[in-house]
């Protein structure tokens, strides 16, 4: 299986998740707007580790952000 960092999950639960095809399609979408490299970089890492896999392993993933310090109210 896959593994993402938390970092990678936590961009991943800013798209909607509820499908591969369209997860991917979105987030090639938000790379236009993004100025910053790095950012950019772990986009296109997430989006080549969705490629990598199949449906069923995506349907096994729980998007549950991990948030890793202070948690905004």
């Amino acid at each position: 299986m896959i593994h993402f960092s938390d970092e990678e999950m936590n961009l991943i639960c800013i798209f909607d998740a509820s499908c591969k095809s369209a997860l991917i399609a979105d987030m090639q979408d938000a790379l236009f707007y993004m100025e910053d490299d790095e950012l950019k970089s772990i986009t296109k890492n997430i989006i080549a580790k969705f490629r990598a896999m199949t449906d069923l392993e995506f349907s096994a993933i729980e998007f549950i952000p991990p948030f890793g310090g202070d948690e905004v109210e």
